[in-house]
């Protein structure tokens, strides 16, 4: 790791993906007696420099957690915003490698389009919309802070939506 800065505002940063022990070496030099008094002389001590002291540090690993995103059923017009970054069907499902409780906000669209074609079917709805229902660990709000604690696959789910007749064709005109 590196030493940083000059005291009292000294920062240790340790390598990246270390964890363990480090130990610093330093020492500390005054300004002569009295106080930035100048050249040494009678009348002013030279700056003293201590003897080299040892400062241990312990470096903990970070925990971190693998996150899976996804969309169900993924169609054309999936999509998701996680920290404000929006991802579209091209990059589902997305992973993440986060910190251990870090938080995370999460969105999907409340409907957006199936992509499916009407079959025509005189007298049944449409199904041309889907519609989000719940995240797989059964949370119903679509927008939502996530906390991983442990390592999580978490999928937006949709249903169909009907509503509307599909077209029919009219064989007598």
């Amino acid at each position: 790791g590196r030493r940083m800065g000059t005291a009292p505002d000294v920062t240790y940063n340790s390598n990246v993906g270390y964890s363990g022990s480090d130990i610093i070496e330093f020492t500390v030099t005054d300004r002569g007696d009295p106080e930035n008094c100048g050249a040494p002389s009678e009348s002013c001590a030279a700056p003293q420099t201590s003897v080299p002291a040892l400062v241990t540090i312990t470096v903990l690993p970070i925990d971190k957690v693998s996150v899976t995103l996804d969309v169900s059923p993924r169609t054309s017009s999936a999509s998701m915003t996680v920290d404000g970054q929006n991802y579209d069907s091209n990059s589902l499902p997305k992973d993440f490698e986060w910190l251990k409780n870090s938080n995370h906000t999460l969105s999907v669209p409340a409907t957006r389009p199936s992509g499916i074609v009407c079959i025509l079917i005189v007298g049944q709805d449409c199904p041309d919309t889907l519609v989000f229902t719940e995240w797989s660990d059964g949370v119903k709000a679509r927008e939502r802070t996530l906390q991983p604690t442990d390592s999580i696959a978490l999928t937006a789910k949709y249903d169909l939506a009907t509503g509307r007749p599909c077209p029919t064709l009219d064989p007598a005109s």
